[in-house]
């Protein structure tokens, strides 16, 4: 048990480091004049990078899912240059800013790669669980 909470605690530590990371790239976010193309490669390189550090033996929570999602979503919403205000859905701030998948679908691809998850193939797609399967060493 006391292992599952220093990962839990690193997990929430690398999403606290990429709410500063966004926070301090603010300025840059609301610039309408950077194209999207490049706030799509910010977000690659710097946030993206900053969170999912060492994420292929986290396990997710849907809580921690939920963290993660929101964080993404705060990064998206502030590149399109759209307030909570205005109300606008995340699906539809992620057409605006051509997102195409979510970092929890990174952080499962990423394990998936390195061996931690196994996909169930399905020829109705995804299950009730998102597909996906822990591997149990």
């Amino acid at each position: 048990m006391e292992a599952d909470e220093k990962l839990d605690e690193g997990i929430k530590d690398r999403i606290m480091q990429g709410r500063r990371a966004i926070s301090m790239l603010n300025g840059e976010l609301w610039d309408q004049g950077i194209f999207k193309a490049n706030k799509k490669n910010i977000y690659n390189m710097a946030v993206k990078s900053i969170i999912t550090y060492g994420s292929e033996v986290w396990q997710l929570k849907s809580r921690t899912e939920n963290m993660l999602l929101a964080i993404e979503m705060d990064y998206w919403r502030r590149s399109a240059g759209r307030s909570k205000r205005e109300q606008i859905t995340n699906d539809r701030v992620k057409e605006i800013m051509g997102a195409e998948h979510t970092i929890v679908d990174d952080i499962r691809t990423k394990q998936l790669i390195c061996g931690h998850l196994e996909a169930e193939i399905k020829e109705e797609g995804r299950d009730e669980a998102g597909g996906w399967v822990w591997i149990k060493n």
